[in-house]
């Protein structure tokens, strides 16, 4: 229909239509305008349910700054409390929590930034997708407030910052605590040291950029760092064996690689705006003495002695050797075998002094206790152990006169299960027959040596870990 025909049309409308229309549209737009803000974006229109009021306020010792969540304007406009219509999908978020300067007014959205460790005291970092190459960092994100979501009958309770780092890791990379991280309490007790801010946080400033922060009203975010023990063998070494980058628990995917990278190299690296919040992280590290604190407790860690294992007090041992190759009835004979090892330190003389390098050296016995079956020294780091003979651990395709080679790494790393000192003695090797890899974890519990197995098959190598076979071994000295 062209102008001039739509112009007619209009004009040939009864006056009575024409308030019928006008009552609707009145009635509309006070409802919608009631219900809704529309906010104006250069990417698209963002619709914001209006918050219910709340006085919920946290005040820190500083007169300058007050954490606070006092009405519907304080709840923070990032993905916070958005409905973020995509088609006729509708995409919900939690409001992040955030914090207000007293004397400038600034918003700075409240934020946890997650420094995970590994044995070597690197630094997991992720290479961020949507920006330059090389951009590598440490996960963050924002901390959710309580909220309720649109059609849910149960609010949802704010977070803390722990927790919030907890998720964000996962989202980010599939990390889990308790099964591949465990969190760092002695990181924990000096994170609050005031580097910048009274309660420990840092503040990077985003204002005069055009991301979304920005667009939102936040003058930029205000960091907390959480800290935490890599406790996965393999992510030790490598984790991207372990990580998921898809983007887990239904959130967009963040990083295209993840690597363990050194502390100073990180720093040096980082976007310009968040330097400051990495050199805090460094001197929190720093100052808390973690590898020298780290070193002092491996020296505690002593095997020395000799040890058998005690099958009453074992468990799993049948299953493990099953999955080695040995058929069922040939694993239950094996392990009526006594199972002897000694254990001594394989130090370093410097001058006069000797240093406690955490090598080790273990003879395997015989069954009598005496003869010499194996001996080789762990090494930390990368390895390769050469065997000639027939061993259980090759199962059935080693030869009594084969050599074989084994490619190994042992570190000492974080184990919860451990008392008094929270540190294992952890081997990884390849299994020779190319079926996956062993993990064999030493630790002390209650003055008995314990030793837990996990054999992961090629298809548990990705992390999955749905079908590892785990046995525990219980040592008694003698």
């Amino acid at each position: 229909m062209n102008s001039r025909a739509s112009a007619s049309t209009r004009r040939n409308q009864s006056p009575a239509l024409h308030i019928i229309i006008s009552i609707y549209c009145v009635v509309t737009n006070t409802i919608v305008s009631s219900s809704f803000q529309i906010l104006n974006t250069k990417s698209r229109p963002i619709i914001r349910r209006q918050c219910c009021k709340s006085q919920a306020t946290i005040n820190y010792s500083s007169p300058s700054m007050t954490m606070k969540r006092t009405s519907a304007e304080q709840h923070a406009p990032s993905r916070s409390g958005y409905i973020t219509m995509k088609g006729t999908s509708t995409e919900q978020y939690a409001p992040s929590r955030f914090v207000v300067d007293e004397k400038t007014g600034e918003k700075w959205r409240l934020c946890a930034a997650v420094a995970v460790l590994n044995s070597e005291n690197k630094l997991l970092v992720g290479e961020r997708i949507g920006v330059q190459p090389g951009a590598w960092q440490c996960p963050q994100g924002g901390v959710n407030d309580a909220w309720l979501p649109e059609g849910k009958t149960n609010q949802i309770l704010k977070e803390s910052i722990l927790d919030a780092s907890a998720r964000e890791l996962y989202e980010e990379t599939g990390l889990q605590v308790g099964k591949h991280i465990i969190a760092d309490d002695e990181m924990r007790a000096t994170n609050n040291k005031n580097h910048q801010l009274p309660d420990g946080g840092v503040r990077y400033r985003t204002s005069g950029t055009d991301c979304w922060l920005t667009r939102a009203g936040f003058a930029g975010q205000q960091i907390h760092w959480t800290f935490y023990r890599c406790v996965d063998a393999r992510a030790d070494k490598d984790p991207s064996t372990i990580c998921d980058l898809s983007g887990c628990g239904g959130e967009k995917a963040e990083f295209s690689a993840v690597k363990w990278q050194e502390i100073d190299d990180v720093v040096n690296n980082i976007w310009e705006k968040k330097r400051e919040m990495y050199r805090i992280l460094k001197e929190k590290i720093e100052d808390s003495n973690i590898s020298g604190k780290w070193k002092e407790q491996i020296k505690l860690v002593d095997f020395t002695g000799k040890w058998e294992r005690d099958n009453s007090l074992s468990s799993g041992l049948v299953d493990a050797l099953v999955s080695r190759g040995l058929t069922r009835e040939e694993a239950t004979e094996e392990v009526k075998v006594p199972y002897i090892q000694s254990w001594r330190r394989q130090d370093a003389s410097k001058g006069s002094a000797v240093e406690i390098t955490g090598s080790w050296v273990i003879t395997t016995f015989a069954a009598d206790g005496e003869t010499v079956r194996r001996e080789n020294e762990y090494c930390l780091g990368d390895w390769d152990e050469e065997y000639t003979g027939k061993a259980v651990i090759f199962g059935k395709s080693s030869c009594p006169y084969a050599t074989t080679i084994l490619n190994r790494r042992t570190a000492y790393m974080a184990e919860p299960d451990a008392k008094p000192i929270p540190i294992a003695h952890v081997t990884v090797t390849e299994r020779p027959d190319g079926t996956g890899l062993e993990e064999s974890r030493r630790y002390f519990k209650d003055n008995l040596l314990v030793l837990r197995r996990t054999v992961h098959r090629d298809s548990d190598t990705t992390g999955d870990d749905k079908h590892p076979v785990i046995s525990t071994e219980i040592f008694q000295k003698i």
